[in-house]
């Protein structure tokens, strides 16, 4: 009994052993020599200063990718969040350690790119920049590696903006449009003027006060920028804000509003009057493409810098239902004169005198 009971015993062991080995090649076979095996999803790593899901700016730059996969491109995108600028360097090495692809979506970082990105010569990184005039010095420096790509989103503002401009200046009733902005540097210049070309191609007798935040993002401070705003005429603000508040303030003193980044229209659909919608992904597929097909090289050549344009489908401006068909078209019809052409605006980062 004994004897057998021991027999059985090894009997067990041994086919266990057997059975463990066989699957233990079954597996081998399959991630080594599988002709039917899948390749893996291609990953890319998103680098945000703020939130994927808080705010107009983080949201809008993450769908970039996101709006890609949506669009049925097999991309998985994996976020790093709240990354402050000292904490950028280790952030950006774990993820070009991990990803396919680098996609930093502020300029902030931009040192902290070039550094990692020669550490990791053939890990491709894509950069936001907002002056395409700096971008475009750094490309052609020679100190920008070919594993960074760089894409500016002056234009983006530039062209949409005036279009929302042309919109408000024939639209407001008092001849006032308030500017709500976030502090007074180029950036925020760049913006208020690109709006007053547009109000002022329509009329060059529109008064345009504005209001400095501060801060990228402050409700109550803005709510109270709308009050003041309103006080003084304007029937139309400008929203230049990270968040929905000038929107909701507008809604509330029941005066119009120009929202910046995203679609809003659902939210504040008797109070938008154009929204400036930026569909990154429609510049970001190319890019995207070339590192997933390998011909990252060659698209880096001709592609390396670039801007997010009407013409690329990176931005447009979407109408409120407020808005009548003669001035859509109209409006419309300077956004095809952009695109062909025929009409240049530029980036103007100097804050009028006037």
């Amino acid at each position: 009994m004994n004897s057998r009971g021991i027999s059985r015993t090894l009997l067990v062991v041994i086919l266990a052993v057997i059975m463990i080995v066989a699957a233990f090649g079954a597996v081998v076979y399959y991630y080594y020599y599988s002709p039917t095996q899948q390749k893996e999803e291609f990953q890319v790593g998103i680098v945000l200063y703020g939130h994927r899901d808080l705010g107009s700016w983080d949201p809008t730059m993450s769908a970039g990718i996101t709006d890609l996969v949506t669009q049925g491109l097999s991309v998985k995108p994996v976020f790093s969040e709240e990354v402050q600028i000292i904490d950028a360097e280790d952030v950006l090495r774990n993820r070009a350690s991990v990803d396919d692809l680098v996609y930093v979506t502020t300029y902030i970082y931009q040192d902290a790119v070039l550094k990692v990105a020669k550490e990791f010569p053939d890990k491709p990184f894509i950069l936001q920049q907002d002056v395409y005039s700096t971008a475009e010095e750094l490309y052609n420096s020679g100190n920008l590696p070919s594993n960074v790509l760089l894409f500016s989103n002056e234009q983006t503002f530039v062209q949409s903006l005036y279009i929302q401009g042309l919109c408000a200046g024939s639209m407001t009733q008092s001849n006032k449009v308030g500017f709500i902005l976030v502090d007074n540097s180029p950036g925020s210049a760049a913006q208020y003027n690109a709006v007053r070309e547009g109000l002022f191609a329509i009329n060059p007798d529109i008064e345009t006060p504005y209001v400095i935040i501060g801060t990228w993002s402050d409700p109550i401070a803005t709510r109270d920028a709308v009050t003041t705003l309103v006080g003084k005429g304007c029937d139309i603000i400008y929203n230049g804000m990270d968040d929905e508040a000038a929107d909701e303030g507008a809604l509330n003193q029941n005066i119009l509003s120009l929202h910046v980044y995203r679609d809003v229209r659902s939210t504040y659909p008797n109070t938008v009057l154009a929204d400036s919608v930026w569909s990154l992904s429609g510049y970001l597929q190319g890019p995207v493409h070339a590192v997933i097909d390998g011909t990252w090289k060659q698209y880096w050549q001709t592609n390396g810098i670039g801007q997010v344009t009407f013409a690329n489908h990176g931005v447009d401006v979407k109408y409120g239902t407020m808005v009548p068909e003669s001035v859509a078209n109209y409006c419309n019809d300077a956004k095809n004169s952009i695109i062909n052409g025929t009409l240049v605006l530029h980036y103007d980062l100097d804050w009028p005198s006037s």
